[in-house]
């Protein structure tokens, strides 16, 4: 690893030459939430959002939509370009504020020592008599004075190790072609690429599908437009979003039209497993549609739902803890309405609650640990910096962690292989733009991973942030 390069106080720059000198270069009625059993305590109930009722949408199951295409070829290449074109060196926005996040708890398990991260001076990497061109930083902007919208980094990024973490002996590559997109929220695998959430320049939502082609198809979602969705779920014609203030509206055309649905009820997170559409109330309750999110059944959960997740492409799984937040017990189901229900006996669970699954490997997180299943019990991580978000990206139980660090204003992505070890494969910064003035850069956003989606047609991890969206081919570790 070099070493950081650092300034004294006794440089002296060479004589300048003459200026003329020369210097040689080198709608259905209100649903009805059938109740299979009588949770004590849950109380998902919304305050009130108008009186619009769902009215029945009728399909031709026969039609065919942008979400039931076939998958690219499998010959298709990914490329070896990045989303944008990167620099070797960048440099952080250390004058944001971040801003108060949600309380959390921790996940019991061994603790790691705080690593102190440098504070990235620039400067020769002794105090030589002149200043070399290589230890200068790269800058954003080219001779034009055009912003470059480069908001991913690579391993170059920094010789620091990320987090204390060393680098992959593999990092993952950037895929794929660059999309005008706003700040993203939200992400789901569709046929063909991504259906992103997003908001654009005035600050209008959007919901579109890309490709890593660099194409772009804004759906028209009428009945969504003023919705921030924090949660987007896609199975067919049928999509599902969760707005940041809890409502829950569904699209059975593709993303056309959407209408609300669960009306009354606060509803955190929804996904899409073999035509049943899932939700967790913010309660902590389970509920389930098999008809698009007409009607709903609530599932008996003996404890709180902490958190859902795709288990593999069509299975459901939900962490269920106790009331001392000890998760005690994992659901599945693999189709239809069967639910099997396995016992553990988990580290606590902070809040907010990240799940991933994959067969037999389990894996959950608060913003500061992680807990994961490995060889019939618990092992837990812990390092600097938020985690924002987990994900399986093999069935080889490779689970990636997408992990905030509020002094660079970068995420960190870092994968925890089968035998436990962690490095860093990749790093997404936030996009630079011109202000008002046009006179200098400020961020836009920061460099928050916000969701992940694992792409395994295309073998590629989606990410979605302030910055955008971005697409790393996954590679073996």
């Amino acid at each position: 690893m070099t070493r950081t390069p650092t300034t004294t106080d006794e440089e002296e720059l060479s004589e300048l030459p003459p200026l003329d000198g020369e210097v040689d270069d080198d709608s259905e009625p209100e649903v009805e939430v059938e109740e299979e059993s009588t949770l004590d305590g849950i109380d998902d109930t919304l305050g009130p959002h108008g009186d619009t009722e769902l009215d029945a949408i009728d399909l031709d199951e026969n039609e065919e939509s942008w979400l039931s295409e076939d998958t690219d070829s499998e010959d298709l290449d990914l490329g070896a370009g990045a989303l944008f074109d990167l620099g070797t060196e960048g440099s952080s926005v250390s004058d944001l504020e971040e801003a108060e996040g949600p309380s959390e708890g921790d996940l019991a398990g061994d603790s790691s020592e705080d690593i102190e991260l440098d504070g990235g001076e620039e400067g020769p990497l002794a105090p030589d008599d002149e200043l070399r061109d290589e230890d200068l930083p790269a800058l954003d902007a080219d001779g034009d004075g055009e912003l470059e919208d480069a908001a991913f980094m690579d391993e170059g990024f920094s010789s620091e190790e990320p987090l204390g973490l060393p680098w992959a002996t593999r990092p993952w590559n950037g895929v794929g072609a660059p999309l005008d997109l706003g700040s993203a929220t939200a992400v789901a695998c569709v046929p063909r690429g991504a259906l992103v959430a997003a908001r654009n320049e005035s600050g209008a939502s959007e919901l579109s599908r890309v490709d890593l082609e660099g194409s772009r198809e804004t759906l028209a979602a009428e009945g969504a437009a003023n919705m921030q969705l924090s949660t987007i779920a896609a199975e067919g014609h049928r999509i599902a979003g969760v707005s940041s203030d809890g409502r829950l509206l569904v699209s059975h055309d593709g993303g056309c039209r959407f209408e609300p649905a669960a009306t009354g009820i606060a509803v955190a997170d929804a996904l899409y497993a073999s035509g049943t559409l899932w939700l967790r109330t913010a309660s902590g309750g389970l509920l389930a549609s098999s008809d698009g999110g007409r009607n709903f059944t609530r599932h008996p959960a003996a404890g709180t739902i902490a958190a859902v997740a795709k288990d593999g492409a069509s299975a459901m799984a939900a962490l269920v803890v106790d009331d001392g937040h000890r998760a005690v017990a994992l659901i599945r189901c693999a189709g239809g309405a069967n639910l099997e229900r396995e016992p553990m006996d988990g580290p606590r669970v902070g809040a907010p609650t990240m799940l991933a699954v994959r067969g037999r490997h389990v894996a959950y997180a608060s913003p500061s640990r992680i807990a994961r299943q490995m060889g019939g019990g618990w092992r837990s991580y812990s390092w600097d910096g938020r985690i924002t978000a987990l994900a399986f990206v093999d069935e080889e139980g490779t689970l990636l962690a997408a992990t905030y660090s509020t002094t660079e204003d970068t995420t960190a992505l870092i994968c925890l292989d089968a035998a436990g070890g962690a490095s860093v494969v990749a790093r997404i910064g936030a996009a630079p733009r011109q202000d008002d003035t046009g006179e200098r850069l400020v961020p836009r956003g920061d460099g928050r991973v916000l969701a992940l989606a694992c792409d395994d047609a295309r073998g590629v991890v989606w990410a979605v942030g302030d910055f955008g969206v971005a697409a790393f081919a996954v590679a073996p570790l």
